[in-house]
């Protein structure tokens, strides 16, 4: 005959084993969905640097096919300018593979709009202070943080590589 006290710890450890698989569980649960956001996250930074990357430097082959232009903006017309709609019908980015907000303005993949930063914009700082090069711009994504594409504009430049 088994003694009570003998049931009482076979009953407590098997509380206390069901106790431990359930925090098992979770603490697998919680590893698995903090690396899913993490890669989820990893995939946003990389897009979003990509897109950068592309909008700096077809801003740059614009400018120079274009040498005359307005200042560089994320807007309508920009957006429409460099996926086709300009006077020489040249498509300089696939502006249909980047998400646009209502203005129609070029948004990461967190749908907050690229930001172009400029030499005329007060915090602008040159990647290369050294450099004699002028009009550079910044595109970067202020929703991931991700790195920024860096192109020059400088209408003043008699840049001798058109394109063909």
């Amino acid at each position: 005959m088994k003694s009570p006290l003998t049931s009482l710890h076979s009953m407590t450890l098997s509380y206390f084993l069901i106790a431990l698989i359930a925090a098992s569980v979770a603490a697998e649960h919680v590893v698995y969905v903090d690396a899913y956001q993490f890669d989820d996250h990893a995939r946003r930074w990389q897009t979003a640097y990509n897109h950068s990357v592309a909008l700096a430097h077809a801003i740059e082959q614009y400018c120079v096919d274009f040498p005359v232009v307005d200042p560089i903006a994320n807007n309508r017309t920009w957006t429409e300018r460099l996926g086709g709609l300009n006077s020489r019908g040249i498509k300089y980015l696939k502006v249909e593979r980047i998400a646009q907000d209502a203005a129609k303005r070029l948004v990461d993949p967190d749908g907050v709009p690229y930001v172009i930063a400029t030499e005329s914009d007060p915090d602008f700082e040159l990647i290369n202070p050294q450099s004699h090069a002028r009009g550079e711009f910044h595109v970067g994504s202020e929703g991931t943080g991700a790195g920024v594409g860096v192109g020059h504009c400088d209408s003043s430049a008699q840049l001798s590589y058109p394109r063909s």
